[in-house]
C-alpha cells in the first residue's frame, strides 16, 4: 500500500486464569472488534468500553503500546498454510 505506515499499536489485553493473554474484543453495531488501535484519538474512544468490558467481566484490561522494530519477512509468513498477507487471491504461488 503506498503511503501506509504504522509506526506503533495500542492494545487493551487481558490475561486468563493460565496467564495467557488475549486481545480484549467489543461489539459495535452487532460486529465483535478487537480493541486494537494505531491511533491515539482511537485509544482515547476505546478507554471508556475497555473500562465497561473489564467492570461488567470483572476482568482486568492492560492498555499496551507498540512500536514497530521492522516487518515481518515474507518467507517466516509463508511457513503458514492459508497466510496470505497482500497480493492478488488469484495468483499461485
Amino acid at each position: 500500500m503506498k503511503g501506509f505506515v504504522c509506526d506503533e499499536l495500542f492494545a487493551f489485553v487481558t490475561e486468563d486464569d493460565e496467564g495467557n493473554e488475549g486481545i480484549v474484543m467489543a461489539t459495535m453495531d452487532g460486529n465483535n472488534i478487537p480493541l486494537v488501535t494505531a491511533g491515539l484519538e482511537q485509544v482515547k474512544t476505546y478507554i471508556p468500553l475497555a473500562a465497561n468490558i473489564a467492570k461488567h467481566n470483572k476482568i482486568n484490561i492492560k492498555l499496551y503500546h507498540y512500536k514497530r522494530i521492522g516487518e515481518v519477512a515474507e518467507d517466516w509468513t509463508n511457513q503458514f498454510i492459508g497466510v496470505r498477507l497482500a497480493g492478488n487471491p488469484e495468483e499461485q504461488h
